[in-house]
């Protein structure tokens, strides 16, 4: 916007810091339910193979479909 409004003033250092807060703030409380219902699932095979997966359980037991789900 400089060249739009050469002579505005800019955004404070201050400013810079609380807009820079409140998206860290933001961003972790929208990625927070996958940590939260995450859960651990282990499987035992016939041939005595172990698996371990992660996977998210959401609490109305509803499967969702998601990217993240390998």
């Amino acid at each position: 916007m400089a060249v739009v409004h050469p002579l505005k003033p800019r955004m404070s250092k201050t400013k810079s810091i609380v807009v820079i807060i409140i998206i860290w703030i933001l961003s972790s409380i929208l990625s927070s339910p996958p940590l939260i219902y995450s859960r651990t699932f282990t499987f035992t095979y016939a041939n005595g193979d172990v698996r371990t997966i992660c996977a998210v359980e959401w609490p109305d037991g509803v499967p969702g479909f998601s990217y993240l789900d390998y």
